[in-house]
């Protein structure tokens, strides 16, 4: 038997089982380009405008935006 998972379902389980930023990168790892780049682009807010999640706020209050990760 084949069990598909979606990449959403996978994206979840690498955050919902990791427990620390080691497992949580090892997991990151795993993941294509394109999936990386858009959690990046969903997750850390843009240098000119106003996080609008507790995640991006948490992220623009350390001054971290996508700008300075590709620094």
């Amino acid at each position: 038997m084949v069990c598909i998972v979606s990449l959403t379902d996978f994206v979840h389980k690498i955050a919902a089982e990791s427990q620390n930023i080691d497992d949580f990168a090892e997991g990151f790892a795993q993941l294509d380009v394109d999936t990386k780049a858009k959690i990046f682009r969903d997750v850390l807010p843009s240098q000119n405008v106003e996080a609008s999640t507790e995640v991006g706020r948490l992220f623009q209050s350390e001054s971290i935006s996508q700008k300075s990760v590709r620094q």
